[in-house]
């Protein structure tokens, strides 16, 4: 009897697992890779949707014998995002599918104006990923920007975007991949203000939509990385590019290799550093009410380039380019903060670190940390830099023909 019994309650448990009630069929949806947001006309929001043409991608290509682009660009515009995205059913024969949109891209303009009422529907919708990459078209539209064909990942220009912030950040330093999800708590955030990475488009914006983009050996509106965008609550206020960029990434522990130019003596740039380790910590503490932060970094590395005399191969020259290569990184560091003070925008976090340290503290200065306390906050900085190897040779070039002239 137990056997049927069981046998009986297997049956029900599989009928209902077995179901298929809410499937698509990928004839019925639109995959949409990316999603700009721009101002149209009398400040209505603009949506660009970049949408995946599944039988156009290259596997499918070869099977079907089918060609044209892999994506397709619609737009609509709304008095709120919920109308702009419903609008775009006039256009498009299929439902929108957020669930593998890779980007999210906001127009500088709707940035500076604020981005609570944009970070809304990707929070609230169930099927937009809040892993999704975020960006900010600086000096630029997102419309110009996603219209734009990408030569070497011509396939779905979103995923350039995507993974040139990946790679940028990863062996560069000066931007950050930042994810929707990552962006949210940092808007409305008392102690720590929000960083997001622009993309800009250069060259000739129209011919950056046709062919010759990606037909060309050198792209005729290439696309880049370029900056962080610097927040106060949810609007845009600044940009910080170059070592400030990189300056920020060194506190908030983002960097995780690198080039330095170091300066000797009186030569510009004359050791090339690759830097493949760091570390970051921030420490905090209040005294007789006033607050104190320490900044620490460890940073390790080897000289990829030499353009000095110097015998490298001595202990005591390599500990002279490991304190030149310190103070350099200090520098950067400083600079980013005396950045950040004057701009009153605290993101690196020190108001957070100051909240966990003394909590009745933070309560009386929370509401005004950014405009009062962070442009006057003491920070000291802390870094040691390692020097590991120099690679294949460990005498510079000019130290081996040094008289030989």
């Amino acid at each position: 009897m137990t056997k049927r019994l069981n046998l009986f309650a297997f049956i029900c448990i599989t009928i209902l697992l077995a179901g298929c009630w809410n499937h698509r069929e990928l004839t019925d949806i639109g995959i949409i890779a990316a999603v700009g947001i721009d101002y149209g006309q009398d400040k209505r929001y603009n949506m660009t949707f970049q949408f995946v043409n599944p039988k156009n991608i290259a596997g499918n290509q070869q099977t079907s014998g089918l060609s044209g682009p892999a994506i397709t660009i619609y737009e609509s515009e709304g008095d709120n995002l919920l109308e702009a995205a419903r609008a775009a059913s006039q256009h498009v024969s299929r439902q929108l599918y957020f669930a593998h949109t890779d980007v999210l891209m906001i127009g500088e303009e709707v940035a500076r104006d604020g981005l609570t009422d944009i970070l809304d529907i990707p929070i609230r919708n169930p099927d937009f990923r809040s892993t999704a990459t975020i960006v900010i078209a600086k000096d630029s539209t997102a419309e110009q920007i996603l219209k734009t064909l990408t030569p070497l990942d011509q396939q779905i220009p979103a995923n350039t975007i995507d993974k040139t912030l990946q790679f940028s950040e990863s062996r560069w330093g000066e931007d950050i991949h930042l994810t929707v999800g990552e962006l949210v708590p940092t808007i409305y955030s008392k102690s720590k203000q929000a960083v997001v990475s622009g993309f800009v488009l250069k060259g000739d914006k129209e011919k950056g939509k046709q062919d010759a983009n990606i037909q060309s050996s050198r792209p005729l509106a290439p696309l880049n990385a370029d900056g962080i965008g610097i927040f106060k609550g949810d609007k845009l206020i600044t940009w910080a590019e170059g070592k400030t960029a990189r300056g920020i990434n060194w506190i908030l522990n983002n960097i995780q290799s690198t080039v330095m130019a170091v300066d000797w003596k009186d030569k510009k740039d004359a050791f090339g550093i690759t830097i493949n380790l760091s570390k970051s910590k921030v420490s905090a503490n209040v005294k007789n009410n006033k607050p104190h932060i320490t900044v620490h970094i460890d940073a390790e590395g080897g000289i990829t380039e030499a353009d000095t005399f110097l015998d490298l191969s001595k202990a005591e020259e390599l500990i002279k380019v490991q304190n030149a290569l310190r103070k350099e990184i200090k520098k950067e560091i400083e600079n980013s903060i005396q950045f950040a003070q004057k701009h009153k925008a605290d993101v690196f976090g020190f108001g957070e670190k100051i909240s966990h340290v003394d909590e009745d503290y933070w309560k009386k200065v929370e509401d005004v940390w950014n405009e009062e306390i962070f442009p006057n906050l003491e920070v000291k900085v802390e870094v040691n830099a390692f020097i590991r190897r120099t690679y294949l040779i460990s005498k510079p070039f000019l130290y081996e023909h040094k008289g030989n002239d």
